[in-house]
């Protein structure tokens, strides 16, 4: 595979080789007969690391954290913000209710227009996606489906890094591992149950609720990890994932 990425400029056949001109004003050559195919890799390069669990996506290592300059979390074990589905702010906090503070709304509408919309029931990849919007390149949020094949296809355990408490995943394809902080979640401005537990958000909208305010997400406790249904309005983690080349 040839990584474009930032560096292509444009391409020219000259006789039997194809010629990748770069914007420093180099060139590379590549024989004809040795090209099988010519791919995009937008991740290459990129600031943040994956892992291949053996699955259809590749994993990030770290959750998003628009407070840090790179808008990822410091490390495997920092918790990373809390944000809303379909926020690709990562700043709302509103909330549906009746509730005088400031941060509920009654109007549904508006509700749902802040969070991902009433068109999308997928926003992986669409620019109302945090992470496809923070991180750039491929990465986007996971789909539910995505969420459950990597839960099936890996052995999980509760451990402990750094001091803080969370599930370590092992790979039964090719034993890679990710570990998954007990972030816990935030409703409102309060964080609640960090180092308990996590919830971590699929892009997938609950198509049978016809209210169309919930969504899937994966939540992570003292049991396996299981596919749960939250408000959109509900702060929780974001894990990226983004395609394999082909």
């Amino acid at each position: 595979m040839i990584s474009l990425c930032s560096l292509f400029a444009s391409w020219a056949v000259a006789q039997n080789a194809a010629v990748v001109h770069k914007v420093d004003g180099s060139t590379v050559s590549v024989p004809i007969d040795q090209i099988e195919k010519i791919e995009y890799d937008y991740n290459a390069g990129s600031q943040y690391e994956m892992v291949d669990m053996g699955v259809s996506v590749n994993w990030a290592t770290v959750n998003v954290d628009i407070s840090q300059p790179d808008n990822k979390a410091a490390s495997t074990t920092d918790y990373g913000g809390y944000y809303g589905w379909g926020d690709e702010t990562g700043l709302h906090m509103e909330q549906t209710g009746n509730n005088t503070r400031s941060h509920f709304i009654t109007d549904i509408n508006l509700y749902i227009s802040i969070y991902g919309g009433s068109e999308l029931t997928n926003i992986s990849g669409t620019t109302r996606d945090i992470a496809r919007m923070k991180w750039g390149g491929s990465w986007r949020m996971p789909t539910i489906e995505e969420w459950k094949e990597l839960r099936d296809n890996c052995y999980y355990q509760l451990a402990v890094r750094n001091g803080v408490h969370g599930y370590l995943l092992t790979s039964k394809i090719n034993g890679n591992m990710l570990f998954f902080p007990f972030s816990g979640w935030r409703i409102g401005d309060y964080v609640k149950d960090a180092d308990e537990l996590a919830r971590y958000w699929s892009s997938s909208l609950v198509v049978s609720d016809e209210s169309k305010t919930s969504c899937y997400y994966m939540g992570m406790a003292s049991i396996e990890p299981i596919v749960m249904q939250g408000q959109r309005f509900c702060g929780f983690s974001v894990r990226p994932v983004c395609d394999k080349t082909k």
